[in-house]
């Protein structure tokens, strides 16, 4: 399935074809992914297009002069075949076809595959992969209760959940360890190729190893629902456990807990990969004989759902959980992400432990996508004047807006955080 865009603009009219998932912004910008610098009645960023063929979500990114869809204002919406964007004196018509891309087509990058994973457990086989048809999606509510088996998986009880996906307690039916089984929702639109894009991207996972990193056990395909199996990690949430501490000892605990995370982070980019997910519920915390045991989990799914078209970004109900810890390279669909996104992650991570507030105020009215994009983090020291002045700058230097400015790789701002790890009276 294709998506085309038919620009007419103050020099001339061009064409702009797309066949995969990927995020453009629109505006006058230099690093604007679809640039109209001919027309100085749009922003420097104007409005983001979450592109999935053949779907499009637009959101106007706090513009000046607003964003028109058939004439009317347009904040956020999803666009149909047909719809004209308009800005000054630019039009954009959103056309849905199907067949080949043209020669115009943006030079997007392609997705290595390798495979293990298939329809129902572990499968070896890329062949095996052709059998996702169309019609096996099926809509379900991940949080009903009626969800009670998976493939080979028995549920026990939900553990998480979200709108793309929920988390599970499970047991495979022919007995063995409890896993934590993530029963993906793909949207209806979502093709044969992005579910197959989807599987040989997750099964990377599984050739990673580190001892605080969930371990992936496989991935399958059943009863119309894409899912992966991971270990099981009994955790507890971050505030419960820091609720008692005074500032000095919840300082020390936050740090300890980005300090086990950049060793994750240190291990994973030395393999050439990029989590793109460091949140705080991607850090599951544990007891392990009375010490803090962190486990990074979701490795590479931020990844996979944009390569396979099942981000949904630019959903309200996923919003400001994980786009308030994205740095502004990655939520703009940059083909250059690297390890200093992670970096920012885990700083907006640790800004979020210590301050108990979010990186960005997120008003009524402003999506969350354009607040990210068209400001800068609030300084912590707005959040928490009684934080250390040399903590407050490793935060401040690794959420830096440019990603050259920030620490250029984990080890770097490990170290720099461990003098807040020593153990002193209070």
């Amino acid at each position: 399935m294709t998506v085309r865009f038919e620009i007419s603009s103050p020099t001339g009219e061009r064409t702009i074809s797309i066949d995969r998932y990927t995020v453009l912004v629109v505006g006058r910008a230099p690093d604007a992914d679809l640039r109209l610098d001919d027309d100085p009645h749009f922003s420097r960023r104007h409005f983001l297009l979450e592109v999935a063929p053949p779907t499009c979500q637009l959101i106007d990114l706090d513009s000046r002069n607003g964003t028109l869809v058939n004439g009317e204002p347009a904040s956020s919406l999803c666009l149909s075949h047909g719809d004209i964007i308009s800005g000054g004196r630019t039009q954009i018509t959103f056309i849905v076809e199907s067949g080949a891309t043209d020669a115009s087509t943006l030079d997007l990058p392609s997705s290595a595959s390798r495979t293990r994973g298939g329809p129902s457990t572990t499968v070896d086989n890329p062949d095996v992969l052709d059998e996702l048809d169309d019609e096996d999606i099926v809509d379900f509510d991940l949080g009903g209760a009626a969800l009670q088996q998976v493939g080979p998986y028995r549920i026990l009880r939900e553990i998480g959940h979200g709108a793309m996906a929920a988390v599970f307690q499970a047991e495979h039916t022919d007995g063995g360890d409890t896993v934590a089984l993530k029963v993906v929702r793909p949207p209806l639109a979502v093709n044969e190729t992005h579910r197959k894009l989807f599987l040989r991207e997750a099964s990377l996972m599984g050739n990673l190893n580190h001892p605080r990193l969930v371990q992936f056990h496989e991935m399958g395909f059943a009863d119309g629902l894409l899912y992966l199996v991971m270990e099981y990690v009994p955790h507890e949430p971050y505030q419960a456990l820091s609720r008692p501490m005074t500032l000095r000892k919840r300082i020390r605990f936050a740090c300890g807990i980005l300090s086990q995370t950049l060793d994750v982070l240190e291990y994973i980019h030395s393999e050439g990969v990029i989590h793109r997910d460091i949140k705080p519920a991607n850090l599951l915390l544990s007891n392990s004989d009375g010490r803090l045991m962190v486990k990074v989990a979701d490795l590479g799914l931020a990844k996979n759902y944009h390569d396979a078209g099942l981000s949904g970004i630019t959903s309200e109900g996923e919003s400001r959980g994980t786009i308030a810890f994205m740095p502004q390279e990655q939520l703009a669909g940059s083909r250059d992400v690297g390890p200093t996104a992670d970096i920012y992650s885990a700083a907006a991570t640790l800004y979020w432990y210590l301050t108990g507030e979010f990186p960005y105020d997120f008003l009524p009215g402003k999506h969350p996508v354009a607040v990210v994009l068209s400001q800068p983090p609030i300084p912590i020291s707005q959040r928490r004047l009684d934080l250390p002045e040399e903590l407050r700058r490793i935060v401040t230097k690794a959420m830096n807006v440019d990603p050259d400015q920030r620490y250029q790789s984990a080890a770097h701002m490990r170290e720099e955080l461990r003098p807040f790890l020593i153990k002193t009276p209070g």
